[in-house]
């Protein structure tokens, strides 16, 4: 089994996890009051 790694496109999987986690750190934080944060990527 051969592993191609397309660069860019994991730079964008990555970029997109970050930007989900802090749109989700935001409005949680917003709606918690500073509760604690039960944060989980969607698949």
């Amino acid at each position: 089994m051969s592993m191609v790694i397309n660069i860019g496109a994991f730079d964008q999987l990555i970029q997109n996890k970050i930007d989900y986690f802090f749109m989700r750190l935001k409005s949680e934080s917003q709606a918690l009051n500073g509760y604690d944060l039960l944060i989980d990527f969607p698949d």
